[in-house]
């Protein structure tokens, strides 16, 4: 359920045309048909769904870049999904949480779930944000960090 609201919160950050781009690009990649610019497209492209500003400004997409296996990634996730079910152990938590999470990350739905399972939880917010709080508003995200570290 969780991966399937995911996948739409990512499909739904692009537009309809970027969303073909993209499919068009894998497939020409995939195909061993894709020069490095289209390669770097491509990249950019799966990168949005995942940072508030569109297009990713080139410095923030170097810093979330890095080079992906995605065979090795759908495995990784497959057995993530499969196998690594916490929430049962979870329910006997007694300690604190801090969850720090850009509001317009496509996954913060997930802080959102871990607040309705830990009323104490404390969700930081911050907004013009996706996935990386601490690249895309680095103030703001290390004065959170440093504030909950200093009261642990």
């Amino acid at each position: 359920m969780a991966f399937s609201v995911l996948f739409t919160n990512r499909t739904h950050t692009r537009s309809a045309e970027e969303e073909q781009r993209l499919s068009d690009l894998n497939k020409r990649i995939a195909k061993n048909k894709a020069d490095d610019s289209e390669i770097l497209e491509s990249k950019k492209l799966a990168r949005r769904a995942y940072v508030y500003e569109n297009p990713v400004p080139d410095d923030l997409f170097k810093l979330i870049n890095s080079e992906r296996n995605s065979k090795t990634e759908q495995l990784l996730i497959k057995d993530i999904y499969d196998n690594f079910d916490v929430s049962e152990s979870l329910k006997n938590y007694k300690g604190p949480i801090d969850i720090i999470s850009g509001r317009q990350d496509v996954v913060g739905f997930f802080s959102y779930e871990v607040k309705i399972d830990f009323p104490n939880a404390n969700l930081h917010w911050i907004n013009r944000c996706g996935h990386f709080p601490m690249y895309e508003q680095a103030s703001e995200f290390y004065t959170i960090l440093y504030e909950i570290l200093a009261v642990k």
